[in-house]
């Protein structure tokens, strides 16, 4: 049994009726879910994961256990130490998102992903001033009236979709979610390109959950026709 697996089985019941899908596949590749709106246990928290709870406000403190609480259930799920203040974002086969009372973690085991993403928001007002904040010229000549009104909801769709590309790149601290272009900004799965990586192939798919939308991505090395797009 994998460290940590009995752990995760404790975890794992958070995400009974959470309304987060347990697996999503991006492209042909399987990325697990585990999703937890309630805090991990004190006493199953390192050293370092209280250090860093005890520094939080009420309100943070939990939204940081309910990370821990999917994290470690990931970790595990993984046969990973489930300690994770030693996990450095962004991480190959691991990634987290927090919303509201919510938090959900992805991972995979695949070996050919360079890295996973993942980001839900369950209401957010995305109007057309701060999309064009995170869309991209090419995405607002290919889709031009994407900033009517009435496509409020897509500008929520695209903003997980941009969060969950980024957080699905190595070594991205000098991008922003605007170095990423959708190739066909409707789609609810499909592919996108970062600006100067023609050695990076994005991929992406987006599912409605609890009123509101989650998006995992996955980065892999492009193979010549990929680099193409």
């Amino acid at each position: 049994m994998p460290k940590g697996a009995i752990m995760n089985v404790a975890f794992a019941q958070a995400t009974v009726d959470s309304g987060i899908p347990s697996r999503m596949s991006v492209d042909d590749i399987a990325i697990e879910l585990f999703a937890a709106g309630q805090p991990a246990p004190v006493h199953a928290l390192s050293a370092g994961e209280c250090t860093v709870a005890d520094r939080l406000g009420k309100r943070a403190r939990f939204e940081y256990l309910c990370g821990r609480a999917a994290q470690k259930s990931a970790l595990a799920a993984l046969g990973l130490d489930t300690d994770t203040s030693l996990v450095r974002m962004p991480h190959r086969s691991l990634s987290l998102t927090h919303a509201g009372d919510i938090a959900v973690a992805a991972y995979t085991g695949a070996d050919r992903v360079l890295g996973i993403g993942v980001d839900f928001e369950p209401h957010a007002n995305v109007n057309a001033d701060r999309a064009r904040f995170f869309l991209t010229p090419r995405e607002l000549q290919t889709w031009p009236d994407v900033l009517h009104p009435d496509h409020a909801p897509d500008l929520l769709r695209l903003w997980t979709v941009k969060e969950a590309l980024y957080k699905a790149t190595a070594d991205n601290d000098a991008l922003t979610v605007r170095d990423f272009t959708v190739n066909e900004p409707w789609a609810w799965n499909g592919v996108a390109a970062l600006t100067g990586r023609p050695d990076v192939a994005l991929r992406y798919v987006t599912t409605v959950a609890r009123g509101g939308y989650l998006t995992v991505a996955a980065a892999f090395a492009a193979q010549p026709a990929m680099a193409a797009v």
